[in-house]
């Protein structure tokens, strides 16, 4: 679902040198989409923060920030491989 997508792309797509990698490592919570995945759903923001995400203020808004050059823990990737395996019945 979205939080493996928003993983992914902040350990893959937000850790590029491109000058727009940026974007994929914010979440602004107030996004409609977002807040009715995450904001709303107990325990969702708190799996985003166990893989690195940090809640942040910028500019008065809420958002979840990935920092750059990280990778997020030890334990991430093979839980990535799990929920692909889950996803295609494997």
């Amino acid at each position: 679902g979205i939080i493996k997508k928003l993983v992914l792309n902040a350990i893959t797509k937000g850790q590029t040198p491109q000058e727009d990698a940026a974007k994929f490592r914010k979440v602004r919570l107030a996004n409609p989409k977002i807040k009715a995945t995450l904001v709303d759903v107990p325990g969702a923001l708190e799996i985003m923060l166990s893989t690195g995400f940090a809640l942040e203020e910028h500019d008065g808004e809420s958002v979840l920030v990935f920092p750059p050059d990280n990778v997020g823990p030890d334990w991430l990737p093979s839980a990535m491989k799990q929920l692909d395996r889950l996803a295609t019945g494997q």
